[in-house]
């Protein structure tokens, strides 16, 4: 036998390359099909089962609700008759008065309580008093069969008389069920009758004929009282039921009977006494079970088809690797070193294109590193840029606080710090170089909110921002250090002060900003020295405000000064409106 298995193995090496692979992919389907075939078949039974199982809760759920709330109904129909029928007898009527408005009071209430077949009130010393019956009321026998056969003396409590044939009640075609209640003088406790509320069976079996399950009640004794089938009405429950239901908790179970196998579930009902049971075949719980099978079987017979046509297209398997190197290599000549070769051989090809994957990845690595190199450069040139900027605006905040507390203003020493506060959460957002338009504006706010209590005699200032910019995204301190050169530089070095005006604004696709101050001006040839040169310690702000924006927009942006000595300076920035990220 070792030998044998020794010459089939060697055998089947010594097979040409095609005919190893057709073996593999056929052996595999078969096996994968088999396998799959044998346990979808016994998942899906499982999930079957316990759909269903969850289906009928879900419906006896419904059910047992809706048999609850007839039963409140019928409850609570009786006590408003009982309520109803004190009020009439209070008001001294007799005769067929005193008929008639009870009768009406009857009727009133079957209109209310539809599901109710008839209602009877039997006075103690008349004649019973009917409505909804079709049929010929036998007092004698009323009181007969129902009243004398209640223990004595008859309690007030609602009591549901088993369901049975009762023509004496007026309806003859289908068994009822009847519930009693004695009617009693609502001050003295007298017996003043009794009242006989009736359904039909049929009004109970509607509340689940509409599904297309098989539904039934049973009593204690194991009698069923209604069914969607009314052939078992009033009959025994099968001996093999009686066994495994149990009418006092909720369960389920699987359960032969006459020789065929049923799904089984009950839901006892405490208000009635009855316990609710589904009834399945568990034929029909399986029947789509080998629907499932037959597909599966059909899919795994047109995927052995398939295999056979690719098998046809063998030969194209050794040009068309060979093709798919090629496009891959052109790939990497148009610059996408991002793409791979997927091919997962074990001869030459398969070498190649190992050899190609690992050149790739290296050139790509290469590249990443580079990119990664100029990228830090200049996150390292942005950081040192605002570095400048960051403290500048401190030193002098302190100043004016300082000056406030020493003289006892404490009031407005607390409101500049609040802006002070309000400035710098504003400035460090939480480490966020990038910021909305607003958050950029609240910033100015609060550092001229803070200034104006410093220089009140000459600074004035206006801020403008169109709604629309106010969501843009733009580098944080983008206008506070030409507001504060616009202030120590325009205002402050003129004699008569001034005002400061910022606006943002939405033109034409694009944002523009604007910081403009009718101070002390520049001439020209001080403002090409001073983007020409260093930017020194009492013009900061200018040129670094220029670089930061290079950096984050490159060519799409716009930095523009206009001054004249004597009229003041304008600084127009225009940047696009496109979404900003801090990621250069």
């Amino acid at each position: 036998m070792e030998n044998t298995g020794n010459k089939i193995v060697s055998r089947f090496f010594e097979l040409s390359l095609k005919k190893k692979l057709v073996l593999i992919i056929l052996f595999c389907i078969f096996a994968q099909n088999i396998f799959l075939l044998l346990f979808s078949n016994r998942l899906l039974n499982r999930q079957e089962i316990k759909t269903a199982q969850q289906h009928v809760d879900n419906e006896c759920f419904l059910i047992n609700k809706q048999l609850e709330n007839m039963y409140q109904n019928t409850t609570l129909c009786a006590n408003e008759l009982i309520k109803e029928i004190n009020q009439i007898l209070s008001k001294k009527t007799s005769g067929a008065s005193l008929q008639r408005s009870i009768t009406y009071s009857l009727n009133y209430n079957l209109h209310l309580f539809p599901f109710l077949t008839s209602i009877i009130y039997y006075p103690e010393d008349g004649q019973p008093i009917a409505a909804g019956s079709s049929g010929t009321i036998d007092p004698s026998l009323i009181r007969d069969s129902i009243l004398d056969s209640l223990t004595s003396p008859m309690p007030p409590e609602n009591i549901f008389l088993p369901l049975e044939w009762r023509p004496c009640l007026g309806i003859s075609d289908e068994p009822v069920l009847t519930f009693y209640k004695k009617v009693l003088h609502i001050d003295s406790g007298i017996t003043l009758g009794h009242l006989l509320l009736t359904m039909k069976e049929s009004s109970v079996s509607a509340l689940f004929t509409n599904s297309s399950q098989h539904y039934y009640l049973i009593d204690g004794a194991y009698q069923i009282v209604s069914s969607t089938d009314k052939a078992e009405v009033l009959k025994q429950c099968p001996d093999e039921l009686t066994t495994a239901v149990s009418p006092s908790i909720t369960g389920n179970t699987s359960l032969t009977i006459g020789g065929m196998e049923y799904f089984l579930s009950w839901h006892p009902i405490d208000s009635l006494g009855f316990t609710l049971v589904n009834q399945i075949p568990m034929s029909e719980l399986t029947a789509n079970i080998s629907y499932n099978s037959l597909l599966l079987l059909c899919v795994g017979i047109l995927t052995c088809l398939t295999v056979f046509m690719f098998i046809a297209l063998f030969t194209h398997m050794i040009t068309k690797p060979l093709g798919y190197l090629n496009t891959k290599i052109q790939n990497v000549e148009h610059g996408d070193l991002k793409t791979r070769s997927t091919l997962a051989r074990q001869d030459e090809i398969g070498r190649i294109s190992d050899s190609f994957n690992a050149m790739v990845s290296e050139i790509d690595k290469l590249t990443e590193c580079m990119k990664e190199e100029q990228k830090q450069k200049r996150k390292y040139e942005l950081s040192l840029i605002q570095s400048q900027i960051n403290p500048h605006f401190f030193y002098n905040v302190l100043d004016v606080i300082y000056v406030m507390c020493y003289q006892k203003d404490t009031e407005n020493a607390a409101t500049v710090t609040r802006y002070l506060a309000n400035y710098y959460r504003n400035s460090l957002s939480n480490g966020q170089e990038v910021i909305s338009l607003q958050d950029e504006f609240d910033i100015v706010k609060n550092y001229l909110a803070i200034q104006k209590y410093r220089y009140q005699d000459i600074l004035n200032y206006d801020i403008v921002l169109d709604p629309m910019t106010a969501s843009c995204k733009v580098p944080k301190m983008t206008l506070q250090p030409l507001v504060e050169n616009a202030l120590y530089h325009g205002l402050k070095e003129s004699r008569h002060g001034g005002c400061i005006r910022i606006i943002g604004r939405f033109l034409c696709g694009k944002i523009l900003l604007a910081v403009s101050d009718n101070g002390n001006g520049m001439t020209e040839e001080y403002l090409k020295e001073l983007f020409e040169t260093e930017e020194q310690e009492h013009h900061f702000g200018m040129q670094s405000v220029k670089k930061r924006l290079i950096l984050y927009y490159n060519t799409s942006c716009r930095f523009r000064v206009f001054t004249k000595p004597g009229l003041g300076t304008t600084v127009l920035i225009m940047i696009p409106a496109s979404p900003l990220t801090e990621t250069l």
